[in-house]
């Protein structure tokens, strides 16, 4: 399951990012993403989230377990603050639902990267 999960959250984390990138303004459409600009503008979420899922690509196509599981713990991180700030924004949208989820695969991805390491004994 792991290499699965990982490409489609790196592709993911790919497409997110590059979509806050594009020249039109995403955040103003939503009340749902206006507290995320409260944080950061829409191309400083943009970036990093797309530097994100292409540290994790990178981390799948050398095969480093260190890597991916960096990549892994940032995404944690991004995709909490992530759902903090969409829950903060619009509590009844359903981002508030869709966010926590890439929570959840990128704590199963850290899981999962960190256990075939230790069978391995490479941890």
């Amino acid at each position: 399951m792991g290499y699965k999960l990982e490409l489609i959250c790196a592709i993911e984390a790919i497409l997110w990012g590059t979509w806050l990138l594009v020249p039109w303004d995403t955040f103003s459409a939503s009340k749902t993403f206006r507290f995320m600009n409260t944080i950061a503008p829409e191309w400083v979420w943009g970036l990093t989230v797309c530097l994100l899922g292409v540290c994790q690509l990178c981390g799948l196509l050398v095969k480093s377990y260190k890597t991916r599981r960096l990549a892994a713990v940032l995404s944690i991180f991004t995709w909490t603050l992530v759902s903090i700030a969409v829950i903060a924004g619009n509590y009844q949208s359903t981002a508030t639902i869709i966010y926590p989820v890439f929570v959840v695969m990128s704590i199963l991805i850290y899981s999962e990267t960190t256990l075939w390491k230790k069978l391995e004994g490479k941890l």
